[in-house]
């Protein structure tokens, strides 16, 4: 995702990246992977790449002292999992 304790400027393009697997191990090709912001960020859906690699652009528009980042994944019902880091955006 981002690093933990990240800091990025208020609208400058950030990469979010993530490895998504199941339960086994295998990787997740299919299905929905969305981030989520807590300063008021509009949600980002991320795109599959290859071999579970999901990933997006972020420009983030509301500056926040501390803002989580909450990365959830769905593959069908049975399938879903979810991870967050925290930063800050900074004007």
């Amino acid at each position: 995702l981002l690093e933990p304790l990240f800091r990025v400027p208020s609208g400058s393009q950030r990469e979010l990246r993530a490895k998504v697997m199941n339960a086994c191990g295998e990787p997740v090709r299919e299905g929905l992977v969305t981030a989520n912001f807590s300063n008021g960020d509009p949600s980002v859906p991320l795109f599959h790449q290859e071999e579970g690699q999901w990933v997006a652009s972020w420009i983030p528009r509301t500056e926040a002292g501390v803002v989580r980042v909450t990365l959830e994944a769905r593959a069908d019902e049975d399938l879903y999992g979810r991870d967050e880091v925290m930063g800050s955006v900074l004007d």
